[in-house]
């Protein structure tokens, strides 16, 4: 419960007297800070009303407000109709990965089809990853012994340059609408092969998140990074450890003229936190399509990266464009909100009726052209010792959109009474002090209601503050008071004359 301050003359209750809880009544004439006007608490700067690329409204707010106070406002929600969608699909191209190569190249038109029947704002990107090229990841003459090159590579000049030798990543098709260069580009990748199982995919990963120019990821559009592979994945302290990358990756772009990441003997793979920034950063959705002996692996993986899935591939993996559509429309359907408010200062609460009755949770499940209401609930906590810190920003945002509502708390954590109007050298302080907010603030080394006691004197006057024969560990005038000039007195301390405005939380 918030405090407000009464700043009346001649209250001589002490604390109790002055503090009154912001829903009590009270007498007082001059009561600090005033509740704020209704008209006052909640402004919406920015209301946009939806179409195809707005989903939440409001889109900006401020709120004025004590502490204790909560201001209650509505948000809304709608899944917007052919709301862009970028999807770029990452594939582990080592030579196990044959089969839903050729797979994933006859898919192209089909998933652009299905997909434009969802969204007519639909682009279709490619990218590539094996591991990175050296030992003990990969070995060329175990790979020449197990007779690869005859598989991939016969007739070509340079047999380890050009299909042998495996790379981290390589970028090979802007988002773009055109699914027919989709297919070509995917049937033409060459196939590699490394030694051990887990494959180089947090690096892939990390740059076709970070490189968002060069894969051409659009601003507002729905992101959608899908990562096919039949292998377990290398991660933070592998390259440190086995090939003696000591360097952190870095989470920038490193592409190479021809859309290799350059990188990758320079940096230890990403770990799954970094990962997880990057996705929420550039709010993309990672999908993993990964074989039965996968899910349990990646189900704990997408358990570290936020609004992430994982989806079962069939053994021909026939199923693929029945589990990307599905999964596009569960993404679309479910909406959370999020927040990123400091839970030092604010508490945010929601409410939604998208169950078909008021109900706590910031999780729905929406339908097409549906729309859902929340309620959402904002109270201070308390005043940020940092003044710079008295206006509070936060977002509100579903984390697998860039749209968000931008929300300023602004909260009353001075009083008019400490800044103006006050009286220096006030008689009622002994002229010794300045008369503010009803109480006396006294000049350096003085103390007291009036001012009247010296600092200096203070440990001596205690004795007479102290029952006989009572030690020095118990509390002044037994703990209902406090001692002025060596008598007990329930007035207000001047070490801390404004308790109710100086940040003081009461419960």
């Amino acid at each position: 419960m918030g405090c407000r301050w009464c700043a009346d003359p001649g209250i001589s209750t002490g604390f109790h007297g002055r503090c009154i809880c912001t829903d009590e009544e009270t007498d007082c004439s001059s009561i600090y800070p005033p509740q704020v006007p209704e008209e006052r608490r909640l402004v919406l700067s920015e209301n946009t009303d939806f179409d195809s690329n707005v989903q939440l409204r409001p889109q900006r707010a401020s709120l004025n407000m004590n502490v204790g106070d909560v201001v209650r406002m509505k948000v809304q929600y709608r899944v917007a109709q052919d709301y862009p969608v970028d999807l770029y699909y990452l594939l582990d191209l080592s030579d196990s990965m044959k089969h839903i190569r050729n797979n994933v190249s006859r898919l192209g038109t089909n998933l652009a089809n299905k997909m434009r029947s969802l969204t007519r704002n639909f682009r279709l990107g490619f990218g590539s990853f094996v591991d990175k090229p050296i030992e003990p990841f990969y070995d060329y003459i175990q790979c020449l012994t197990n007779g690869f090159e005859t598989q991939q590579c016969e007739g070509k000049v340079n047999i380890v340059d050009e299909c042998m030798k495996p790379y981290s990543y390589k970028h090979h098709l802007d988002l773009s609408e055109d699914d027919t260069r989709f297919t070509s580009e995917v049937k033409k990748a060459p196939l590699s092969k490394n030694i051990d199982s887990p494959e180089g995919t947090f690096d892939a990963i990390m740059q076709a998140i970070v490189c968002q120019d060069k894969i051409g990821w659009r601003e507002n559009a729905r992101h959608l990074l899908v990562v096919s592979t039949d292998a377990s994945f290398h991660y933070a302290g592998d390259g440190k450890v086995n090939i003696r990358l000591p360097i952190p990756n870095d989470m920038q772009c490193h592409l190479d003229a021809s859309g290799k990441f350059s990188h990758s003997l320079k940096f230890d793979y990403p770990s799954v936190s970094q990962i997880n920034q990057v996705a929420m950063k550039h709010y993309v959705h990672v999908i993993f399509v990964v074989q039965n002996k996968l899910y349990t692996v990646y189900q704990h993986l997408t358990s570290g990266v936020y609004a992430s899935s994982v989806l079962t591939l069939s053994d021909d993996s026939s199923n693929l464009l029945q589990l990307l559509t599905t999964e596009y429309e569960k993404i679309t359907e479910n909406v959370v909100l999020a927040d990123s408010a400091d839970p030092n200062y604010l508490t945010v609460t929601y409410n939604s009726t998208c169950s078909g009755y008021n109900s706590a949770t910031h999780n729905c499940q929406v339908g097409k052209h549906e729309h859902v209401e929340y309620t959402i609930d904002i109270k201070a906590e308390r005043c940020p010792e940092n003044r710079s810190e008295w206006t509070q920003h936060f977002e509100i945002f579903n984390p697998k959109l860039k749209q968000r509502l931008l929300v300023a708390v602004n909260i009353t954590c001075e009083c008019a009474c400490e800044v103006h109007g006050y009286t220096t050298d006030a008689a009622e302080c002994s002229h010794s002090g300045s008369y503010k907010c009803g109480v006396c603030d006294c000049d350096p080394g003085l103390h007291g209601s009036k001012c009247q006691c010296d600092i200096k004197s203070s440990a001596i006057e205690e004795i007479g503050c102290r029952a006989s024969n009572s030690s020095s560990t118990e509390p002044v005038c037994s703990g209902n008071g406090h001692c002025e000039c060596g008598v007990c007195a329930n007035e207000v301390s001047n070490e801390n004359p404004f308790p109710c405005l100086k940040n003081i939380k009461y419960e």
